[in-house]
C-alpha cells in the first residue's frame, strides 16, 4: 500500500490517521508486521541515539509511515523535531541499504545535517552546485544525500 501520510501531528487530520492505521493492518495481513513492536523499536532506538531529546507521537508516526513505504509531509517551524523521523529509519535499517533524500532551501542547513547524520554514524553528503563533481556524480549513488536545487 503506498498512500500519503501528511503531517501526523497530535492535530493532525483524521485523514493521516487512517492512512497510517490502514498501511498498518495491510502490513500485518500480508507480511506480519506488528504496529507494536515497530513502535516500540522507533522509542528504543530513539532513546539510544536521541536520549536528552523528547520524543513526540507525531515523530513515531512519521517514522512509522516512511518504514511502510508511506510518502510523508511534515510542516513544522526550526527546532520542532521533523530531522527525526526521516533520521530514523537509516537507524533501524539493518541492511544498511535505505537512503534518505533531503531537500534543502539552505546550503548552511544542508552542512548542518551532513555533520549531524555523520555523528550519528550515518554516510551523508551535501549536494549543491558549490559541491558537485563527476566524483560526487560517482559517490552519490551510495549514500543519503542532501540535496539542493541550484
Amino acid at each position: 500500500m503506498h498512500s500519503t501520510a501528511n503531517s501526523l501531528s497530535s492535530g493532525s487530520s483524521p485523514c493521516s490517521k487512517a492512512f497510517l492505521k490502514a498501511a498498518c493492518e495491510q502490513a500485518a495481513k500480508t507480511r506480519r508486521y506488528s504496529s507494536e513492536a515497530t513502535r516500540a523499536e522507533i522509542v528504543q532506538q530513539f532513546r539510544r541515539v536521541f536520549d536528552d531529546l523528547e520524543l513526540y507521537d507525531w515523530q513515531v508516526d512519521v517514522t512509522e509511515a516512511l518504514l511502510l513505504g508511506m510518502d510523508c509531509t511534515v510542516i513544522g517551524g526550526t527546532g520542532a523535531g521533523k530531522t527525526m523521523p526521516f533520521v530514523m529509519p537509516l537507524l533501524l535499517d539493518q541492511t544498511k541499504k535505505k537512503m534518505v533524500l533531503i531537500i534543502s532551501p539552505l546550503n548552511e542547513l544542508e552542512y548542518d545535517q551532513e555533520a549531524r547524520f555523520v555523528k550519528l554514524g550515518i554516510t551523508a553528503t551535501a549536494v549543491n552546485g558549490d559541491v558537485y563533481d563527476k566524483r560526487l556524480h560517482k559517490v552519490c549513488g551510495f549514500c543519503a544525500l542532501l540535496h539542493r536545487y541550484s
